[in-house]
Order: structure tokens, then C-alpha cells, then sequence
């Protein structure tokens, strides 16, 4: 970069709690970086606390290198506060075992897929197959799904916690049809039809004791070494209120920091860094042609999370997906929390105010 561009790039290196003590401090001694990684638990703080400004007028919205979709995760009021590439995207592909699918003369996730059939209700029959008491001890020795977490059918079903609104608002959907449901999906795969075992989902899938689970496009790299039965990658079974392919992923971004002194150069050097025809990225090593092609639709349609990056969400989260896993009703667990999701929004707006 410092060759083509003939400029000098100084790379700040950190720890993940000391991102925003660094960017900061930075900003006030007048030496901000050019350029900031943002997760999506550091959005909307990173804007509420006035660090980061938009990035509209650095980047071509029409140039398709930039993946606007994941973009909007970082949007408010009308303007874009991260930018981000198609390899930025950290999908979450379904992983499943191949030879356990074979071995139960069940059709493969891809198969439902291609036949445009591979929703909930399919997802669970083939978990249910899959779920054997081998002993009859009453407790599962195989389960059709491992770990599951609460939020990611939330997004699946095209819905969401909140909703942030043209004018700068953002709106709590908790209460929702849409994230009820995905509430309820998830709680009643571990509670009512006991197909998912909550906890240690991963290694027991290495093992050969799960058949399917939803885990970063990553994992790849770790099943190729430690497990013995083929596997293969799938889109995230499509929810009943979606009309289209949605992908759970994690959400990450770069923002450029407020008094940024070469905030163009900061954008031209993502976009240079991001670019896989330059830089491959090692996570699609990790799989065959077939499975790269499905990465690329996965991250395509990928769907993060908002709420995370709102006041102190980012914790409270683990109590609600907690209750669900427990087995509290759906919606005694959304008038409990309904108040306290609001309060965390309101400071949030407040302080933008």
C-alpha cells in the first residue's frame, strides 16, 4: 500500500479492551487514527459517545466491492458509520455431518436447500431423527443440533430486538411476533422437543454425537484436523416469517474516528486490504470449491444483530438467552426484560441528544 500510494501507514495494535481507551485518547490529544475496527457491540456506542463520524463521503456506494447489507448494520439516521467489504463478512454457515446424514438415509440440508424446502419445520424433523436415547436411560446419547443460541433464530426469522428508524429513533421489538417466535423456536428445540444439547455442542459434534450446528465459517479449519467424519456447510434453515435466505452472522466494521486527519486514506487502505483478489483470506482455505461458492451466498445474506453495542445490552443479553434455554415462558421473559431493554435505549438516545 505504502508503494502504490506513496504514503507511510503506521498499524496501532491493541487489545479487544482497549480498543475504545486507545481510540479515545487518540481523539483527545488531537492524534486520532485514520482508521478503527468497530464490532457490532461497539455500535452504536462508538457514535452515542461522539468518536466516530459518518463515512458517506469516503466510499462509492455504488462500487460493489463495499457490502452495503452488512453496512446497514452500522446505519443511523440515515447515515452509514462503518464500512465494510464481502470478505469482511464472518458468516454463520450450519455445519453438519455428512456421513451421520448417510449412515440415517436422511436427506442432507443442501438437498432440502436446493429443493427450496429447507425451513423449520424440516430442520426439526431431521433434528428429531437424529436425537437417540441409545441406553434408554431417558437422556439423550445423540442430538440433532448443538448450541443454538437464542438470538440467531431471532434473526433467521427476519426480526430483531430493536429496529433503528429513518429519523435517528430506535425502536424496541422484543414483544414482536416475529422475535417471539424465534424465541419460542429456540427454546423449544432444547425444552419441548429436546433436540439440542445447550451446552459443549462443538466438541460433541467432532465426536460424532451431533449432527448439525450452527457455528463461524472459521470452524472449518478445526474440523479438518480433529474430526473423523466427513462434514459439509448449509444455509441456516429459513424462517417462517422470512421471504428470503438470511444468514446469522457477526457483524464487524472500520469507522473512521472523529478529527480523523486522513480519513480518505483511511477508506482507500481498508478497501486495498479487504480486496481477496490482493489478499486471499485463509478462512476459505479451508474448504472446497463447492463450499467457497456457498460462503459467498452465506455472506451475501448476512443479517447481524443491533442491539448489542446499546447501553449495557450486551450482557443483559446472556440473562434473557439464559431463561429461554431454562424453559421461562416466552412471554413472561419479554415483559420482564421489555423495561429493561428500554431503559438501556433511552440512555443511549439521550446521550446522542
Amino acid at each position: 500500500f505504502e508503494r502504490d500510494y506513496g504514503t507511510k501507514v503506521t498499524v496501532v495494535e491493541t487489545t479487544w479492551g482497549e480498543i475504545y481507551s486507545k481510540l479515545v485518547a487518540g481523539i483527545t490529544t488531537g492524534e486520532p487514527v485514520d482508521l478503527v475496527f468497530m464490532h457490532q457491540s461497539h455500535f452504536p456506542y462508538f457514535v452515542v459517545n461522539n468518536s466516530v463520524q459518518p463515512v458517506d463521503p469516503f466510499f462509492d456506494k455504488d462500487d460493489p466491492f463495499w457490502a452495503l447489507h452488512l453496512m446497514d448494520n452500522f446505519k443511523w439516521n440515515g447515515q452509514y458509520y462503518g464500512l465494510a467489504g464481502q470478505s469482511t463478512v464472518d458468516a454463520y454457515p450450519l455445519f453438519y455431518n455428512k456421513t451421520m446424514f448417510e449412515n440415517y438415509g436422511l436427506m442432507t440440508p443442501n438437498e432440502y436447500y436446493e429443493m427450496g424446502e429447507w425451513n423449520w419445520e424440516n430442520f426439526l424433523d431431521v433434528a428429531e431423527q437424529l436425537s437417540v436415547d441409545f441406553d434408554y436411560d431417558g437422556v439423550n446419547d445423540q442430538w440433532g443440533i448443538g448450541g443454538g443460541i437464542s438470538e440467531k433464530w431471532v434473526l433467521a426469522n427476519d426480526a430483531d430486538f430493536v429496529r433503528y428508524t429513518d429519523d435517528g429513533d430506535i425502536k424496541l421489538t422484543l414483544g414482536e411476533p416475529a422475535t417471539v417466535q424465534g424465541l419460542q423456536f429456540s427454546q423449544d428445540l432444547t425444552v419441548k422437543h429436546q433436540v439440542n444439547v445447550a451446552s459443549g455442542g462443538d466438541d460433541l459434534f467432532i465426536a460424532g454425537k451431533v449432527g448439525m450446528v450452527l457455528a463461524g465459517d472459521w470452524w472449518a479449519s478445526t474440523l479438518n484436523t480433529e474430526m473423523k467424519d466427513e462434514w459439509d456447510i448449509a444455509p441456516f434453515p429459513q424462517g417462517p416469517n422470512s421471504d428470503r435466505l438470511i444468514t446469522p452472522a457477526a457483524g464487524k466494521a472500520w469507522a473512521i474516528p472523529i478529527g480523523a486527519k486522513n480519513p480518505q486514506g483511511g477508506a482507500d487502505f481498508l478497501k486495498y486490504f479487504l480486496d481477496e483478489s490482493r489478499f486471499p483470506t485463509s478462512v476459505k482455505d479451508h474448504y472446497n470449491a463447492e463450499q467457497k461458492e456457498l460462503i459467498d451466498l452465506l455472506r451475501s445474506t448476512a443479517k447481524t444483530s443491533r442491539f448489542m453495542g446499546i447501553g449495557n445490552l450486551a450482557n443483559i443479553q446472556y440473562a434473557v438467552f439464559s431463561d429461554v434455554t431454562g424453559g421461562k415462558p416466552i412471554a413472561s421473559i419479554v415483559d420482564e426484560y421489555t423495561p429493561i431493554f428500554q431503559a438501556e435505549i433511552d440512555k443511549s438516545i439521550d446521550t446522542l441528544k
